[in-house]
């Protein structure tokens, strides 16, 4: 895994189109062992799929909890 996709996946909230911690997810769909998540910033319109596993998600989920 590249230092880019590390970093994707520990910081799913940060966009990587304006560097905010913004982003959302528009739609989540189950894949096997993994979650496919469409990802949006509100901030600068980049967009995004991810293959997240619970973890990442979790994070992610966080974050939008933590309102950040």
């Amino acid at each position: 895994m590249s230092p880019a996709r590390r970093m994707d996946a520990l910081a799913p909230h940060v966009c990587r189109g304006c560097e905010l911690p913004l982003v959302q997810p528009e739609r989540v769909e189950a894949e096997r062992l993994r979650w496919r998540v469409y990802l949006r910033c509100p901030s600068c319109g980049w967009t995004a799929e991810e293959l997240l596993d619970d973890q990442a998600l979790r994070r992610l989920d966080d974050e939008l909890e933590r309102g950040t």
